[in-house]
């Protein structure tokens, strides 16, 4: 398993293309971890029926363009940050929620997850918790 280090402690920072091998072998294993991920936020647009347009991210690898690709979910938002955001005072003075850069590779922290489809079928996805503050944005 190919995992690389970074200045995150003592995590593992796994490529899309890893977790994804790993979703697909042992998902018993894998769903429920946090992991710290490296990738490429893209967002996508689909049209489910003539008037019904589908948003969706997706943590692709990073260095390999048409590679290995999660769906990517937003996480909870933090309470305390989400109330003070609502005081008229307050709220200026609070931190935007985070956002991706689209495009740009980075390190998230995210808990993978199994979802069932309609269908019956399993597909993995990614649930954004974290993004790494002190690793820039490529």
């Amino acid at each position: 398993m190919v995992a690389a280090r970074a200045s995150m402690g003592r995590s593992p920072v796994y490529t899309v293309a890893v977790v994804d091998m790993n979703l697909q072998r042992d998902p018993e294993h894998w769903v429920g971890r946090t992991v710290l991920l490296q990738g490429r936020v893209i967002v996508s647009f689909h049209w489910r029926t003539h008037n019904e347009l589908l948003v969706g991210a997706q943590l692709a690898d990073a260095r390999v363009r048409g590679g290995a690709a999660l769906p990517l979910a937003p996480g909870p938002e933090d309470p305390l940050w989400a109330f003070l955001r609502r005081l008229p005072l307050l709220g200026d003075l609070a931190p935007p929620p985070q956002a991706l850069p689209r495009g740009a590779i980075g390190i998230v922290r995210v808990q993978l997850r199994a979802v069932c489809e309609e269908s019956g079928e399993i597909r993995y996805e990614a649930t954004l918790l974290d993004t790494a503050s002190d690793v820039p944005w490529e």
